[in-house]
């Protein structure tokens, strides 16, 4: 009975002890351990890209906060400034816009050096809108939107960071009888301006 108060003692003891050597230890985030800089940058984007089978520009910008030099979000907006030609017979004579935003993540890799990769995600809503010739609205639709990225970052200055890279739209759920999705996605390449404290 003796030694059975003893083991019984020894277990609480190490229990409490281990309690208080966890109660010691920092919280661990995704961001090495610690958040040791905040950042934050914008800017805007000029891709190339198509559109229902015809060559499109895209014009918009975005920016977001930067945790540690490394991971980032923020939101993003892009539109079509080109006018496109419908490929479906049923709008041969009107033309296609399209404009989506949403959020944006992604990673920053090696950022202290002058040109350094950076992958992310941008994933959003959109919308698809038939125009006739004098731009009234013949039919919209409302899509998602989900754009990987993979690009370059130069680093021009402490400040201002030029960007060229690569991306595939995909378009989805998207409601147009006459069209699928992929009419819709497409790769593109782009070259973006990013102004801030990195």
């Amino acid at each position: 009975m003796k030694k059975f108060g003893w083991i019984l003692f020894l277990f609480a003891f190490i229990s409490v002890a281990q309690a208080q050597e966890e109660d010691n230890q920092e919280i661990r985030t995704i961001v090495d351990g610690k958040i040791t800089s905040i950042g934050a940058f914008g800017g805007p984007k000029m891709s190339f890209t198509t559109f229902d089978h015809d060559y499109a520009f895209e014009m918009g910008g975005g920016g977001g906060i930067i945790l540690n030099h490394k991971l980032f979000f923020g939101g993003y907006g892009m539109g079509l400034t080109t006018d496109v030609n419908p490929s479906v017979s049923e709008f041969a004579n009107y033309t296609i816009d399209f404009e989506h935003g949403g959020f944006w993540f992604g990673y920053i890799v090696n950022h202290y050096k002058p040109i350094h990769p950076s992958i992310s995600l941008q994933a959003g809503w959109g919308n698809i809108v038939v125009q006739d010739e004098f731009f009234v609205n013949v039919r919209t639709d409302n899509v998602f939107v989900f754009n990987p990225i993979a690009e370059l970052e130069i680093n021009m200055t402490k400040f201002f960071k030029m960007g060229v890279g690569a991306n595939f739209r995909m378009v989805l759920d998207e409601n147009f009888v006459e069209y699928e999705s992929l009419d819709f996605s497409s790769p593109g390449v782009f070259v973006s301006f990013k102004f801030g404290a990195f």
